[in-house]
């Protein structure tokens, strides 16, 4: 982090005096108007991660000020000095008296483009930047002679969106300071909503202006709308506008996600799931899929995963893994190896999700199922609404799946990569899902076209979608894997289909 130094001489206007020895004098000097001079120590820092360098040495604009509150004992005196550029000095107005010949705390606050600027108030915008040094010092040897050393550092992160030149967005999730009081230092924090979004153009460079702030949740989410009113979150990383950083974000859409969740009102159109069994209470999503016609399999393959045409009836798809809490809801047991209640259960053999669908469907008076491949594949895909991407919402595999090179050799919370055309999460990684059908390599080539429900029999139970130990290789939507029926390990788990 760069910082540069400057020092002023500085011609000042107070109206009141360093303290003086007698309470007499200090009485008076707090109503006096005195010219001083102030020596002014002042560095102001860089934002990390800039783009571009900045040109080095503080350089003040005229009428600038920065705002000053002196301490003197358990008080404190509040100050404002302004920039003149004609005469290369600053004016200080301030009422009360100063602790002299002793290096005392003060607090120094700077705003580069603040909205308004009035006599007690400063409003502040997105756009603008707040400084601060709440530890910086003022020495005063006479009432002609004043030194102020500070670091001003920022208060805020800040970030921009990459995109085409007149791009408009409107963003929300991000809160930012909106004024600041001179006489008592208080600065409210007024949080952006979806009532009041923060809107922004993609200028000449490609970038829209900086946005200064941070996240208004916890869970560091932001949405985001585009000039067509399409819509679009996502839950940022840890670092992302971390104090004193800077940085940017690719605008999504909807051929390139760019890390965001594009959302559509066919994401909330499934049906939630719930019951009690008198001893947990559970929900659980079910995305309607619009049937539809499809090339299931790989154009690359002649074996078992050989391309042909597949027409399917509407039906409902689970948007996540099932987790472990609704396993366990039902079946009053978890045999996960890594336990965690939005984790996919896994270690479940076809046999054990048959016993808990058994369950499910007695509990809920539903008729839940294992997806047929066609069904599952048909999903993964994005149905009628597919891009045709290689993964399971994206061509970028990083964007919606636990797989080898990202998964730290576990698994991990349902939904918590982007979903696909549908809104259905994780058909690429996590866990691989059994699914209803019996094995044949060679089914593809036999298959009915309407509805194919798998072999009448076999030895061997079908699983799709990657998981945490597989190579992106081996995630794509059309890979077929198999199983023994009783078989059970720590990749493996399930989704419901109805």
């Amino acid at each position: 982090m760069k910082a540069y130094r400057l020092i002023i001489a500085l011609s000042v206007l107070i109206f009141a005096a360093c303290s003086s020895d007698s309470s007499d004098d200090q009485a008076q000097e707090s109503y006096k108007e005195h010219v001083a001079t102030l020596r002014l120590n002042v560095s102001r820092e860089h934002f990390t991660d800039e783009p571009q360098t900045r040109t080095e040495g503080v350089e003040w604009e005229d009428g600038e000020r920065l705002y000053i509150r002196f301490k003197n004992g358990n008080d404190y005196v509040n100050g404002v000095a302004q920039y003149s550029e004609a005469t290369d000095s600053w004016s200080i107005s301030y009422q009360g008296t100063l602790v002299r010949n002793e290096t005392t705390q003060c607090v120094v606050t700077y705003f580069e483009n603040p909205k308004e600027v009035a006599a007690n108030k400063v409003i502040l915008s997105p756009q603008s930047i707040a400084f601060e040094d709440e530890a910086a010092t003022y020495f005063c040897v006479s009432l002609k002679e004043i030194t102020i050393n500070a670091n001003l550092k920022h208060k805020t992160g800040r970030i921009r969106f990459k995109g085409e030149v007149g791009d408009q967005i409107s963003i929300v999730g991000l809160s930012y300071y909106t004024e600041y009081d001179v006489d008592y230092r208080q600065r409210e924090r007024t949080a952006s909503s979806v009532d009041d979004p923060l809107p922004l153009t993609v200028q000449a460079d490609g970038y829209t202006p900086y946005l200064y702030g941070w996240f208004t949740t916890d869970t560091k989410d932001l949405s985001l709308y585009v000039s067509d009113y399409q819509y679009y979150n996502r839950t940022c990383e840890l670092g992302t506008l971390a104090v004193g950083k800077s940085g940017y974000m690719d605008i999504p859409s909807i051929d390139s996600h760019n890390g965001w969740w594009y959302y559509e009102t066919a994401h909330m159109e499934g049906q939630d799931i719930c019951c009690n069994n008198g001893k947990y209470a559970f929900k659980y999503t079910m995305i309607p899929v619009e049937g539809g016609t499809f090339m299931m399999g790989n154009e690359a393959s002649t074996g078992w995963e050989v391309l042909h045409e597949v027409t399917l009836s509407s039906y409902s798809i689970g948007q996540t893994e099932v987790p472990q809490e609704l396993w366990e809801a039902v079946m009053g047991s978890n045999p996960s190896n890594w336990k965690g209640a939005r984790l996919p259960v896994e270690c479940v053999s076809w046999n054990d999700c048959q016993a808990f669908i058994l369950k499910l469907n007695k509990l809920t008076g539903q008729q839940f199922h294992l997806p047929t491949e066609a069904e599952w594949e048909f999903a993964a895909r994005g149905g009628n609404k597919s891009k045709g991407y290689i993964y399971s919402g994206s061509d970028n595999i990083d964007e919606v799946a636990w797989y080898k090179s990202n998964s730290d050799s576990k698994t991990h919370d349902v939904a918590t990569k982007l979903p696909n055309e549908l809104g259905v999460y994780d058909m690429s990684g996590n866990v691989i899902e059994w699914c209803n059908d019996w094995y044949d390599q060679n089914y593809y080539k036999i298959s009915p076209s309407k509805d194919p429900q798998g072999p009448e029999s076999g030895g061997y139970r079908s699983n799709r979608g990657g998981d945490w130990r597989l190579q992106e290789s081996d995630c794509s939507v059309f890979h077929r894997i198999w199983d023994a029926p009783s078989s059970k390990y720590k990749a493996c788990g399930l989704r419901l289909a109805q």
